[in-house]
């Protein structure tokens, strides 16, 4: 039990190690931010021809690019997991 917790305690501190870095931080804080006003209002539909709208707005190519760096990095990180 005790190896137990000292390994939970580990991987804990490994976690807020991580989320103490200022643009980990950042992300998280407005990530979390972006989810509370796109709650605020309910979403719309949206077919083909609003999925190409929104590729045409700055705002989504800029996130879909931040996403898509942001798979690439989750991916490299999950080949290099020890737990796979």
């Amino acid at each position: 039990m005790v190896t137990s917790l000292a390994g939970a305690g580990a991987a804990l501190g490994e976690v807020a190690r991580a989320a103490s870095d200022d643009a980990t931080r950042y992300d998280i804080e407005t990530l979390l931010s972006s989810v509370g006003k796109a709650e605020q209002e309910p979403p719309e539909k949206a077919g083909a021809v609003g999925l190409f709208c929104g590729l045409c707005d700055p705002d989504v190519q800029y996130r879909l690019g931040y996403l898509l760096g942001l798979a690439g990095a989750m991916g490299r990180e999950w080949t290099n997991d020890e737990f796979q």
